[in-house]
Parts: C-alpha cells; sequence; structure tokens
C-alpha cells in the first residue's frame, strides 16, 4: 500500500470515528434525559403509592422502570 493510500484510509478512519464520537454523545444526551424521565415517572408513582403502599407493588414498578 503506498504512503498516500495510508494517508487516505487513516483520514477516513478518522473521520468514520469523529462521526461514531458524535453519535455515541448524541445517545447519552437522550440517555441521560430518559433516565431523568424515569425518575420523575418513579416520583410520580410514588405520591401516588402514598405511604400505606406494599413493597410488592413498589418492587413490581422497580422492574419495569430499571
Amino acid at each position: 500500500m503506498s504512503r498516500s493510500a495510508r494517508t487516505e484510509l487513516r483520514g477516513d478512519v478518522e473521520g468514520q470515528l469523529e462521526e461514531m464520537y458524535r453519535d455515541l454523545a448524541v445517545q447519552m444526551k437522550r440517555m441521560g434525559q430518559l433516565q431523568a424521565q424515569a425518575g420523575e415517572l418513579r416520583a410520580a408513582f410514588r405520591r401516588l403509592e402514598g405511604p400505606m403502599a406494599s413493597n410488592r407493588a413498589r418492587r413490581s414498578f422497580a422492574v419495569w422502570t430499571a
């Protein structure tokens, strides 16, 4: 493989890596948003359950939001 071909290949790979890192950053941001929404839902359910709610209901909800 010629030097210019290696240089071009390296540039292509670096470009793909940069794109992957941008995509991962977007996905991580979205994951954070989803975690915040899940936390808000958990808090809302806890308010609805009140102090007399059974531990079984809480465990069941935790499985769905984990």
